[in-house]
Parts: C-alpha cells; sequence; structure tokens
C-alpha cells in the first residue's frame, strides 16, 4: 500500500513520467536506427540475387499503396489530443468511448483503402512496365501489400493511440523493434535463400499481424480496464470530426512538400538528377527519424501537461524544448555539414553535388529540426484548426516557385523553394498561432532567441566545418568516425561554454544528472 501511495504521490507521477520518456528514447532510438538502416542492406541483396527490374516492382507497389493510404489523413494524431485528458483524469468512462470512435474511424479508412486497391487492380499493368519480370502474379502481389495495411487498420488501431496517451511510446517502439527485426529477418531469408518475391511480400503481412497481436497483448497486460466501449456524445464527436477535416492539409502538405521538387526536377532537369537529389534528401530524411524519436517520447507528457497544468508551466517546458530543438539542430547541422560529402563518397562516389548546394540542404534540415518544439506543442495541443488555411498556401506557394526557380537556376532552385516555404511560411505561422492562441502572449522575443541561436550555430558548423577539413583528410570509415566524435564532442564542448549561465542549459543538465544517479 505505501509503495503504491507513493507511486501515485505527484512525485512519483512525475519521475514515472520521466521513466517512461527516457524509455521511449532509448528504445525509440534503436527502433528508428533499425528501420532507417536495414533497407539499405536489403535493397542492396534484392539487386544481386533478384535484380533491378524487382526493385522497380517494388517501388511501384509501394507507392501504389502509399498514395491509397492518404485516407488515414492523421486520424492517429487527432485523436491521441482528445485522449489526454481522460487519460490524465482517470476518466475511464470518456476514455473507452474515445477509443471506441479511433476503431470505428480506423475501420472505415480500412474499408475506403480496400476499396480503392479493388479499383485499382485493373491498371496495374499500365503502372508495370514491359520490362519488369513477366514471372510474377502482380495482382496476387499488390493484394499482400493491400491486406497487410488493412490489418494494420483494423486488428485494434486504438491501442498506438492508448500508448502515447498514457506516455507509454516505448511499449509502441518495442512492438515496432521487435516485429520489424524479424521481418527484415524473413525478408532476407526470402530474398537470399528462397529467391522469392512473393515470400518477400509475405513478410510484410506476417508484420501486421504480429505487430497487432503483440499490441494486444501489451494492452491486456498494463491497460486491462480500457476497452473500446460506448458512444461520444454528439458535441464531442463534432468537435473531433472538425479537427480531422483541419488535418487534412497539414497531411497533404506534410506528404507532398518536398515530392512535389522531384517531380519539376524530373521535367526539366531529368531523372538522373532526382536519384542523386534524393540520395542527399534520404539524409535530411534519416536524420529527421533519428531526432523524431526525441520529441515522439515527450509529446503525451507535453499532451497532458497542457490539459491539466497552467501556461506559465508550460511556458517553461516551452523554452526547455525550444533549447534542445536549438542544440539537436546545431549538432546534427554540423554532423551533415562536415559528414555529408564524405559519406556520399564511400556510398556514391560518382554521384556528388557541389558544396553550395550541400550548405542550402543543410540550412533545410536546420529549419526542421528548429521548428520541431513549436509543432511538437502544437500538436500535443490539438491546434491544427488554427493554422488550418497554412498548408494550402505553402503548397501553392512551393508550386510556383519550384516552377519558376528550377526552370531558372537548376537544382538550387528546389531546395530554395522549400526553404522559402518552410522557414519563412509555415515556422513563423506555427509559432504564432502557439503564443497567440494558447500562449496567450506575443512571440516576437522567441523570434528573437530563435535567430540568436541560429548565429551561434552557424558559428559552431563554420567553426567545426574548418576543424574538420584542416584535420581530418581523406575519404573512408576512418575519417568519418573522426569526423563524428569531433562533431559531437565540438558540439558539447561549445554548448557547455556558450550557455553556462542558461536556465534551461541548468535544468536539462539536472534532468540528466538524475536519470544518471538512478
Amino acid at each position: 500500500m505505501k509503495d503504491n501511495e507513493q507511486r501515485n504521490s505527484p512525485d512519483g507521477l512525475k519521475q514515472n513520467r520521466v521513466n517512461n520518456s527516457f524509455r521511449s528514447l532509448v528504445i525509440g532510438f534503436a527502433a528508428m536506427l533499425l528501420i532507417t538502416l536495414a533497407p539499405f542492406l536489403i535493397r542492396m541483396l534484392m539487386m544481386k540475387y533478384l535484380g533491378e527490374s524487382y526493385v522497380g516492382l517494388n517501388g511501384v507497389l509501394q507507392s501504389t499503396i502509399w498514395i491509397l493510404n492518404i485516407s488515414e489523413l492523421g486520424i492517429g494524431s487527432v485523436m491521441v489530443y482528445f485522449l489526454y485528458e481522460p487519460a490524465a483524469q482517470g476518466d475511464e468512462r470518456q476514455l473507452n468511448a474515445y477509443l471506441m470512435e479511433i476503431r470505428r474511424l480506423y475501420r472505415f479508412v480500412a474499408g475506403l483503402i480496400f476499396i480503392g486497391g479493388i479499383l485499382v487492380l485493373p491498371f496495374l499493368p499500365m503502372l508495370i512496365s514491359d520490362g519488369v519480370v513477366q514471372n510474377e502474379n502482380i495482382y496476387l502481389l499488390f493484394l499482400c501489400y493491400l491486406a497487410a495495411i488493412i490489418l494494420q487498420y483494423w486488428m485494434w488501431p486504438e491501442i498506438a493511440s492508448l500508448f502515447t496517451a498514457f506516455q507509454r511510446a516505448d511499449l509502441q517502439y518495442t512492438v515496432t523493434l521487435l516485429t520489424q527485426s524479424v521481418t527484415y529477418g524473413m525478408q532476407i531469408l526470402a530474398i537470399c535463400v528462397f529467391q522469392s518475391f512473393f515470400f518477400y511480400i509475405a513478410a510484410v503481412v506476417f508484420q501486421a499481424v504480429a505487430a497487432g497481436l503483440l499490441q494486444f497483448a501489451f494492452r491486456r497486460k498494463y491497460f486491462k480496464g480500457c476497452i473500446p466501449k460506448g458512444r461520444l456524445k454528439h458535441e464531442k464527436k463534432k468537435e473531433v470530426y472538425r479537427r480531422i477535416v483541419s488535418m487534412i492539409g497539414h497531411q497533404m502538405d506534410e506528404k507532398l512538400l518536398g515530392n512535389v521538387d522531384n517531380l519539376f526536377i524530373s521535367a526539366f532537369l531529368g531523372l538522373e538528377v532526382v536519384a542523386v537529389y534524393g540520395n542527399y534528401m534520404f539524409v535530411v530524411t534519416a536524420i529527421s527519424m533519428l531526432l523524431n524519436t526525441v520529441y515522439s517520447s515527450v509529446i503525451a507528457s507535453i499532451g497532458n501537461a497542457m490539459a491539466v497544468e497552467s501556461r506559465k508551466s508550460n511556458m517553461v517546458r516551452f523554452d526547455c524544448m525550444l533549447f534542445l530543438s536549438n542544440l539537436l539542430a546545431g549538432w546534427s547541422t554540423a554532423c551533415m555539414l562536415c559528414m555529408c560529402q564524405t559519406f556520399m563518397g564511400m556510398w556514391m562516389p560518382d554521384h556528388l553535388l557541389p558544396m553550395n548546394l550541400v550548405v542550402f540542404i543543410c540550412l533545410y534540415s536546420y529549419i526542421i529540426q528548429m521548428r520541431r518544439s513549436v509543432q511538437t506543442f502544437k500538436n500535443a495541443g490539438g491546434m491544427w484548426y488554427n493554422d488550418r488555411f497554412k498548408p494550402y498556401i505553402s503548397m501553392t506557394v512551393d508550386l510556383a516557385l519550384d516552377y519558376v526557380l528550377i526552370k531558372a537556376i537548376g537544382l538550387h532552385g528546389a531546395i530554395i523553394s522549400t526553404i522559402i516555404c518552410v522557414g519563412a511560411i509555415e515556422f513563423p505561422w506555427e509559432m504564432h498561432v502557439l503564443f497567440k492562441d494558447y500562449f496567450n502572449c506575443g512571440e516576437k522575443k522567441y523570434f528573437k532567441r530563435v535567430f540568436i541561436y541560429t548565429v551561434v550555430n552557424g558559428g559552431l558548423c563554420a567553426m567545426l566545418f574548418y576543424a574538420t577539413n584542416r584535420f581530418i583528410a581523406g575519404q573512408g570509415i576512418i575519417p568519418l568516425v573522426k569526423q563524428v566524435l569531433l562533431c559531437t564532442v565540438g558540439t558539447v564542448f561549445f554548448y557547455l561554454v556558450i550557455y553556462k549561465d542558461c536556465e534551461e542549459m541548468r535544468i536539462w543538465k539536472n534532468t540528466i544528472m538524475e536519470l544518471i544517479i538512478r
């Protein structure tokens, strides 16, 4: 009894949140590392054992399913927001009603995807060129991919949202780590031993089933009373659908921004340029995926805090998150600037971009990371309706700039147009909405803080770039490892000196020390 009282005390609950966030960060990083690096190996093995045509076939099937999957439209993100308050207040009845609504919505989406997939079937031969392998049943292969995505939305789809709302992202990451590890192993066997593309895709169906069953097992163990049942009141259901509708533009923007660049690059500059540019943007995506584990590990904690705590205490949280974004953005940008050409020289030595273009790509990566603190708070607060016009304006400007700039100045135009949209439209708009509609104050001092952070990080990147070029010469894995170490140690030392008297630095140092001491 005494142990239970201690765990349920404010200090005990705070300690549990820290523990869960730390576990989520560690397991999430391992999971993201796996799903970032394993596809490199599998793609290489598929090229060797099955041939280039199968790589193309797999790409066409995945792209078709990805387009059908747009119908999800961010339902999970929206519904997690509504779970924060009943989860924090222990309102099991309301929580279960929301879980039932999530299940209904996802199963409706599964139905839409099934209908869309059936309608696509007759057109598959038109999507796949004559040069692709003739001995495969493309309809059966497509249906396997279709089954995997439908099973994902049919087998207890509400459980992932439940884990997030209760700050147990570590459970979801565990599911991902375990099932993806087995799936990648099965796919490697299918390629190298059986040399069967059907077995390769069948492993994806296995992953969907295994993930659903493992999630269900975790739900029964940790959340016995959380069972989808009941119905939402009309007013609450109306609010749910209003936010889902406002989320549509944000989802389209997230999925299409950048991909549109490739269409214009292909049209004006050719497919080879798309491939080279895509290699560098893949590095940006990989960095973003790895660092995303930090934000996804704390978003539930922030969502609960925004639901039950004061704006003043949450302002302190935001200051700390903005400082963390500053640190991660500075470190990741410095690493990319110093190491990108060395890495590309090992991976794609005949397809390097000029260094001035790499600087623009690094700037784009920096802006993405700096806005993550704002996005995390805005998403945790369910503030998608507040800037519902932003994604449509950003996508329109991006289309116009791509057409003009890529045609006029080539590949530089693609990255410049994206920087303008993200840095001059989306980031400031999101900052304004967060401070106007939640914190109820102006955002000018925070724009000033972001500017100062950027100037300091610019100095950090310049010093580390000079140091790596001056003292670490050559290509290969050894210089690459030295560059990683120099950038990491240099960034830590730089921040400890520059921000030694910063309140946010003191808070983060105390938090890290508590974790180490435990």
